[in-house]
């Protein structure tokens, strides 16, 4: 009797574990969902934007590239950060930075306003590579390739 009730303890244990692993991957697959999300609903409207600022060609080219330069250099720190603080942490850092950006950008009547919004959402946009991160703490070996596969989707 004594061993069913410690069996069933554990698998008690286990299943509440898995539940919870359950849980905090979707919220790890939500934030990479919004930043793609924001990212591809943004892109095809920016020159229509930078047309009603009254943006040149290069102005244009600003703008693209304040995204993609603040994720060169803020993806690598999330990643020391993410090291040394937790993936948790920073995973609500990037959901809530990355909505700070977008109000930035969605609030813009000009174009360095929006420019700066641009550079806010690069910064807090790298969550997939801490996602990957946390894939790879809490999913088992023979399941990340399945994990990896869905982040990008």
């Amino acid at each position: 009797m004594e061993d069913s009730v410690a069996t069933s303890s554990k698998v008690s244990t286990t299943e509440t574990k898995n539940n919870a692993q359950r849980g905090s991957l979707l919220i790890a697959y939500l934030s990479v969902f919004i930043d793609m999300l924001g990212l591809s609903l943004i892109i095809p409207i920016i020159p229509f934007l930078a047309i009603r600022f009254g943006a040149n060609a290069a102005s244009l080219g600003y703008i693209y590239a304040s995204y993609n330069g603040a994720q060169m250099i803020s993806v690598p720190v999330t990643g020391w950060l993410s090291d040394s603080y937790g993936r948790k942490p920073l995973i609500m850092a990037s959901l809530f930075g990355s909505f700070a950006g977008f109000l930035v950008q969605g609030m813009a009547t000009d174009i360095v306003t929006f420019c700066m919004g641009r550079v806010i959402t690069g910064i807090f946009g790298g969550s997939v590579p801490i996602v990957n991160a946390y894939i790879v703490d809490t999913v088992p070996q023979k399941l990340r390739p399945k994990y990896f596969a869905q982040v990008l989707l």
